[in-house]
């Protein structure tokens, strides 16, 4: 397994993983995003160099993004070492194979090697993913509401 920041001619392997991955979930009635995803999106976050890709065999088999926040979304404290872990999809064939993990333990050495402390989110309602992010180091902050429903927040560090 190969973790890498993603190029541009990866954007349509990462649209279609993204959208494997949500019609999973919604076909479970997690809502954890919509559907279908922007292109452009992942474009900027390619373009910022937020956007990273999980290769193995030479074959795109999961995506995430990792930027820094400067400022904290749910508690508004400035502070510059602080990360923000989104967007992680595994492609539904490969879900169950410790990708997640392997993807979360490289974040958190990420997180180690800057002295930098990650905060991710996820639909509150999600109780598989939020029970999967404490099993590997995450610490569950709280709820916070957005728009119409909530996110559950995690931080690490």
């Amino acid at each position: 397994m190969h973790i890498g920041l993603a190029e541009h001619k990866d954007v349509s392997f990462i649209v279609k993983l993204l959208n494997e991955t949500t019609q999973k979930l919604l076909s479970h009635k997690i809502m954890q995003w919509e559907y279908p995803w922007d292109s452009g999106l992942i474009k900027d976050d390619i373009s910022y160099g937020y956007q990273y890709i999980v290769k193995e065999d030479n074959k795109i088999i999961a995506v995430f993004s990792l930027k820094d926040m400067s400022v904290n979304f749910w508690t508004n404290e400035n502070n510059n070492n602080q990360l923000y872990l989104y967007r992680i999809a595994v492609a539904p064939l490969v879900q169950g194979k410790n990708i997640g993990k392997n993807i979360c333990n490289w974040v958190q050495s990420v997180s180690k090697q800057n002295y930098k402390t990650i905060y991710l989110d996820c639909w509150a309602g999600n109780v598989k993913l939020k029970n999967f992010y404490q099993s590997v180091g995450f610490e569950y902050l709280d709820d916070f509401q957005e728009e119409d429903y909530f996110v559950s927040v995690f931080k690490y560090g």
